[in-house]
């Protein structure tokens, strides 16, 4: 349980009024998951290929190997820290709503903010770690030729893929609403 339910409610002002909460179900995620992870994979390797050769590709592979032990806990550090960073600068309260955590039952670590939010400022904090970390070292991994940085952008894809999952569930909402991010599962709730 991310922040327990009860707490949550009691901290909301008394004014807010749900309208409706939309999650993400399992299934949904692990199937996106699998299909984001194959596409991203065909449309990064496949120019990289076509631009340069299977070499640069695998020598960036067996770097990022070696090094992936080094980064497994920065990259989630940077990851997490860049959901929360944006939503307390865009937010009038700063990181005093911003709370980091472990879930047991997934094995994820989460960034969840506790305030009721813009939607385009949920949108941007949700997105963050994929542009930031996936788009752009992919981006420059194929004008450079470095196979390690793409590989290291497409990893930083992959683990994105919740965050991309909810944010294409916000682009179609009325911009009218606020957007409170869900305490316990993968989604958020719809504000009047």
């Amino acid at each position: 349980m991310l922040v327990p339910l009860r707490i949550f409610l009691n901290n909301m002002e008394n004014q807010t009024t749900f309208s409706k909460e939309i999650i993400v179900d399992d299934t949904k995620l692990i199937k996106f998951s699998l299909w984001f992870m194959f596409l991203s994979l065909i449309l990064v390797c496949i120019p990289f290929l076509l631009l340069y050769n299977f070499n640069s590709l695998l020598l960036g592979l067996r770097k990022l190997f070696i090094h992936l032990i080094f980064w497994l806990i920065p990259i989630v550090i940077l990851h997490e820290g860049l959901h929360g960073l944006i939503w307390a600068l865009l937010q009038k309260n700063g990181f005093k709503n911003i709370r980091f955590g472990f879930h047991k039952q997934y094995f994820t670590f989460y960034t969840h903010c506790t305030a009721p939010l813009k939607k385009w400022v949920f949108f941007a904090g949700g997105i963050a770690p994929f542009t930031f970390m996936g788009i752009l070292p992919v981006m420059y991994g194929l004008i450079t030729e470095s196979g390690y940085w793409l590989i290291w952008g497409l990893i930083n894809l992959w683990t994105s893929a919740a965050d991309l999952l909810v944010c294409t569930k916000i682009i179609s909402l009325p911009s009218n609403f606020k957007i409170l991010d869900h305490p316990e599962k993968l989604g958020f709730y719809l504000i009047d």
